[in-house]
């Protein structure tokens, strides 16, 4: 379907000259308007109440946070010129943390630490909770866990794949990796939703998959990307009760990931992601098995 620009513009009341796409994800394809704002356009219609998910909570923790966050402009999920929803918020500058020398990391890691205990310490009341999705490791294990681990046993082998069930197992059976007070999280901070700006504060994207869940997968992603280090100073800043128990759930909780990649990446994602998914696994049995 070819979207309408001229009437999205008319049912935001923002004139729309120009349109760039620069991304596109599982969920949404992404447009730079007139080399300011960005919109999202959801890309089917059950994707229509992650957006307006985003915009609830880019609402909530505006002007709460020590970090350059996107501001709300506008969200439709009943559109006329896209019937599955778009979200309208102001553009953040700067590079991703992949593409930034190393040497900044500690001070982009004090910031992180910093804005996610403003981020997990933002009340919630009980009439929002109704609103904002509660995320469990556990629910999406039992969708992705067995078709993740035919791949497996096809492309690895029967033994390994009989070794990650029982790691697999382990994992979501330890209780107190998931018996936790949920909280407002990002839930998918990656370098790439890190943007840096010399002079600026960090900025932080893309909250699309934000909600209420454990606090501790906020630092997941960068953990396997940055390794243990930054996720150390960030701690510091963040002030983590017990930065060692972290570090094991931390490593262990990558194997589920690394399973949900190869599973959801082939179905909604990118090969790229994929490939990212099978060296996520193989280098944790190659440490851990």
């Amino acid at each position: 379907m070819q979207i309408d620009w001229d009437l999205v513009g008319k049912e935001c009341d923002l004139p729309i000259k120009s349109t760039q796409q620069i991304g596109e994800g599982w969920d949404a394809v992404v447009f730079r308007v007139d080399q300011g704002d960005i919109i999202k356009l959801a890309k089917r219609e059950d994707v229509g109440p992650l957006l307006t998910t985003e915009a609830l909570i880019l609402d909530l923790i505006h002007s709460k946070l020590p970090v350059r966050i996107p501001r709300l402009i506008a969200s439709n999920d009943s559109s006329n010129a896209w019937p599955s929803g778009y979200l309208i918020q102001s553009y953040i500058s700067g590079k991703p943390l992949f593409e930034v020398d190393t040497k900044v990391g500690s001070n982009v890691a004090t910031q992180l630490g910093t804005a996610l205990r403003e981020l997990h310490d933002i009340p919630v009341d009980k009439a929002m909770q109704t609103d904002l999705p509660l995320q469990d490791r556990r629910e999406w294990a039992s969708e992705f866990g067995a078709s993740a681990l035919r791949k497996i046993a096809d492309r690895r082998g029967a033994t390994i794949a009989t070794q990650i069930t029982f790691e697999a197992t382990r994992i979501l059976g330890t209780s107190d990796y998931y018996d936790v007070e949920p909280t407002l999280i990002h839930n998918d901070l990656h370098s790439g939703h890190l943007l840096l700006e010399p002079g600026e504060p960090l900025g932080i994207i893309d909250w699309g998959d934000a909600g209420l869940g454990d606090p501790d997968i906020d630092f997941l992603f960068l953990y396997w990307a940055m390794g243990w280090e930054f996720i150390e100073a960030s701690l510091k800043a963040y002030g983590h009760k017990d930065p060692t128990a972290l570090h094991k759930k931390l490593d262990d909780l990558l194997l589920l990931y690394s399973m949900f990649l190869i599973f959801l990446a082939a179905e909604y994602g990118s090969a790229e992601e994929e490939t990212m998914g099978w060296e996520l696994l193989d280098d944790w049995t190659e440490r851990r098995l």
